[in-house]
Order: structure tokens, then C-alpha cells, then sequence
């Protein structure tokens, strides 16, 4: 029978993870894809655990460790260490750099609603996206309440860019949309009768 390995308390085994896979420069929309990949298993396991919902068994954890080559040490370290915490990484940087590659994503009338939005001139809003110039730490608070306007977040503590969830609205509704594309008929039919009753009356 496989050793299950008991994640930490604070969930850093599932966010372990994420920062492997963030490190390798894997696109968040293919970490569970990728995640599947390393340790053989099926995309939904992957992304519970990525979401820290199940348990990183004793084989998938040396499948990383294969994958990745990571020496002894390293492969401890998913299991009892914060490996964000011990990169001496700044969440608040990656948190920004993250919110700003959101700006650059966003399409050109969009962009200009965006500045609208902040409260900047749209050249201020470009030479933020080049790396000219970094915003102030009240735009930087505006910039996440554009991309996350009913959520609290403190950008030197949550790692948004670790997140293996769609963090901003948008995301989140091109991730909804693929997801019913995607979808069987014969799910959408199952599924069908509970939407209906959540989304009705929007």
C-alpha cells in the first residue's frame, strides 16, 4: 500500500508545489497539466493537490524529485520546509510583477480603462509594464482592486502568484467559460438543473 505523507499544517506542502512548478517558468494554466505529468497520475488529483485537497503520496513525491533531479535535501524540504519562505523571494515583488503582467494581458481599450480606473495617464500605465517605473505602493493597492475588486489582499503576505486558481476576475470567468465548453453534453445535462438554480437570478 502507498506511505501517504501528512502535508503541514499551513498547507505548504500544496504550496510547495506551486512554487516548483513556478520556478520551472510553467504558465499557471498548465501547472496541474504539468504537475499530472511529473507524477503520472490524473488531472483532477493534480489539481487537488496543487489546491492542497489530498495527500502527496510517498511515489509521487520521488517522481518530482526524479523530474526535477533535486538532490536529497531539497526532496525533504517539500515536506517540512516553506521553500517560499526560505527562497528569500519577496512576495510583494512577484505579487507585483504578477499584477503587472495582468496589465500587459489586458487588451488596448482595455488598458485604457485600466488607467482610468488607477488614476494615471495611460504612458504611466506603459512604463510600468516596460519596467521604466514602478508604481507607488497606493497604485500598487488600486492595480489589485481593479483585478480583484471584492477581495482583501495583502500583497507582502498572500503569494498570489503561487495561487493554482484563477486569483482576478477575469481569469476566473475565462476559466468558467472554458470549463462549460469543455464540458460533455451529458454533464451540462446533469449539471444543469443546480446552475440553473444558482444563476438565475444574478
Amino acid at each position: 500500500m502507498a506511505v501517504v505523507l501528512r502535508p503541514m499544517p499551513d498547507g505548504s506542502i500544496s504550496q510547495n508545489l506551486c512554487f516548483l512548478l513556478w520556478r520551472e517558468d510553467e504558465p499557471r494554466r498548465n501547472w496541474a497539466d504539468k504537475l499530472a505529468e511529473w507524477i503520472d497520475c490524473d488531472l483532477l488529483r493534480a489539481e487537488r493537490l496543487l489546491r492542497g485537497e489530498e495527500q502527496l503520496r510517498q511515489e509521487e513525491l520521488q517522481a518530482i524529485a526524479n523530474q526535477l533531479n533535486l538532490p536529497e535535501d531539497d526532496v525533504v524540504a517539500i515536506l517540512e520546509t516553506d521553500l517560499l519562505d526560505q527562497s528569500g523571494i519577496s512576495i510583494y515583488e512577484e505579487n507585483l510583477k504578477y499584477l503587472l503582467r495582468l496589465v500587459k494581458e489586458l487588451k488596448k481599450g482595455c488598458k485604457q480603462e485600466f488607467a482610468q480606473a488607477i488614476g494615471v495617464d495611460a504612458t504611466t500605465v506603459s512604463r510600468w509594464i516596460k519596467g521604466e517605473l514602478s508604481p507607488k505602493t497606493d497604485n500598487v493597492i488600486k492595480i489589485c482592486k481593479f483585478f480583484r475588486p471584492y477581495s482583501y489582499t495583502d500583497l507582502k503576505e498572500e503569494p498570489l502568484f503561487l495561487s493554482p486558481s484563477p486569483v482576478d476576475v477575469m481569469e476566473q470567468r475565462v476559466w468558467l467559460e472554458e470549463r462549460v465548453r469543455e464540458m460533455s453534453d451529458r454533464t451540462i445535462q446533469q449539471l444543469f438543473p443546480a446552475l440553473e438554480r444558482l444563476l438565475k437570478d444574478l
